[in-house]
């Protein structure tokens, strides 16, 4: 898979400019490089069937593609790069960790270990996942609608099904 035109995207938040410009794309790889306030930070390796997503956090910045996810601390350093076992849909920065919503799970996840803290296997493909009044929702593939409850003091998640 070879694109004619290569991704390229800005993202800003608060007063934050991230951009992501592929610099090449085969069918093994997608490289890119992503810059942060006009510096560049780093050149990540993707997977080139899916498009890159990116989150950016407090202090924090997720990018991935699939099963791949790099972090980076945005005080320092180089992105670290990790391989989940299930495919990313989303990720959000909660006050401790980030809450990963992948394709039948959602996981806490701390980036400054790269560790899984809490983990719900969902029976089902998640197709959706967003933020309402301090809530998490999903939604899988059966159209069913789940209310995601979150613990961070003593990290755990349940679903609560809504519809």
């Amino acid at each position: 898979m070879v694109t004619a035109f290569p991704y390229s995207g800005v993202f800003v938040a608060e007063q934050l400019t991230v951009a992501l410009w592929e610099r090449s794309v085969n069918e093994e790889e997608r490289e890119l490089e992503v810059r942060v306030d006009d510096q560049s930070r780093g050149v990540l390796q993707l997977s080139p069937w899916c498009m890159p997503r990116l989150s950016i956090g407090q202090g924090g910045l997720l990018v991935w593609a699939g099963r791949s996810l790099y972090a980076l601390d945005l005080a320092g350093g180089p992105f670290r790069h990790f391989e989940l076992d299930d495919e990313i849909h989303a990720a959000y920065q909660l006050s401790s960790c980030w809450c990963v919503v992948c394709e039948t799970s959602v996981l806490l996840w701390d980036s400054a270990i790269g560790e899984v803290l809490a983990e719900y296997l969902h029976n089902e493909v998640l197709l959706k996942a967003w933020w309402a009044a301090e809530q998490l929702f999903v939604e899988d593939l059966q159209n069913r609608r789940f209310e995601v409850r979150i613990g961070t003091a003593a990290p755990q998640l349940s679903f609560n099904r809504i519809r």
